[in-house]
């Protein structure tokens, strides 16, 4: 009797251990209910952020890539093209109009001594002391105005500036910049000058007319208007003999002797290429580029 209630009180203590862990087991299943609820709201709000997020990042890079074809397009209707260099290791990314300024469709691997080489002789030395400052780090920005050598041969001028960018002072960084041709706006600046000289030299010449005693003065003081008012590196006159049609130059003593050996007639037949009979003929200025052979 006494082993048959000692089985029965372990019968129940078992069993309401295993009711108690029945609960807890339970209490355990509720929570992870509770939790697994909780975190599942915390994932679609987590996802609803991503999506939300997505779309932004979205937008915003469509609104880059927007403003990007506009800079673009700007760069490209005002001929500006886009570059910039590495100077770590003087490797060049550019822009289509970059290429285009040097007259490349195919062009070559930019770098910068490739740069360099395409820089016309006698800017060369200038460019590179720049260059060689923002390796120094002895300025921020660099600004030139240079002559180039284009692919099919042209001397054209361009126009550079650039900016310096560094993620740390002591890194070489990367030059960002933006590039022109000016070729016009040269030309047009240096017709300016010849114009303005030429026209010092009118008005001078209208006072020496008035003021000068005789030929010999009103010559002299003309080819030294021409030097001087002018800036012409070389001046001198000649008068057409009506008899021989011949351009005979007027040669003060003691000076432009060289010109008593000129020789040229106004008359086509007998001298058709003197840039000086030709400008007589037509009624028109003649520019001598190159005197040795024109």
């Amino acid at each position: 009797a006494r082993t048959n209630q000692g089985l029965v009180a372990l019968s129940m203590e078992f069993e309401q251990r295993v009711e108690e862990r029945t609960a807890e087991l339970r209490a355990t299943q509720e929570e992870l209910k509770h939790t697994n609820s909780e975190l599942l709201v915390l994932t679609m709000e987590l996802e609803d952020r991503v999506a939300q997020r997505t779309e932004e990042l979205t937008q915003a890079l469509a609104a880059l890539r927007e403003v990007e074809d506009r800079t673009e397009f700007a760069l490209n209707a005002t001929q500006i093209g886009t570059w910039e260099l590495n100077l770590a290791d003087g490797a060049i990314q550019c822009s289509g109009e970059f290429d285009r300024i040097f007259g490349y469709d195919s062009p070559p691997e930019w770098n910068y001594p490739v740069f360099l080489d395409h820089v016309h002789l006698p800017d060369r030395d200038a460019i590179h002391e720049g260059y060689q400052a923002l390796l120094r780090q002895q300025q921020q920005d660099w600004d030139f105005e240079c002559r180039i050598r284009s692919r099919d041969g042209q001397i054209r001028w361009i126009a550079a500036h650039g900016r310096l960018r560094r993620k740390a002072q002591e890194e070489p960084g990367r030059l960002v910049g933006v590039m022109m041709e000016i070729t016009e706006r040269v030309q047009a600046e240096s017709k300016m000058r010849k114009l303005t000289q030429i026209y010092a030299t009118l008005s001078c010449t209208n006072e020496t007319i008035v003021r000068a005693a005789n030929v010999d003065e009103l010559y002299a003081h003309l080819l030294e208007a021409a030097m001087t008012q002018g800036q012409f590196a070389w001046a001198w006159i000649a008068l057409v003999d009506p008899a021989t049609q011949r351009l005979e130059p007027y040669v003060p003593p003691g000076s432009l002797e060289p010109m008593a050996e000129f020789r040229c007639n106004i008359d086509p037949a007998l001298d058709p290429h003197c840039p000086a009979a030709r400008s007589i003929r037509e009624n028109q200025v003649i520019v001598v580029r190159d005197f040795a052979v024109e």
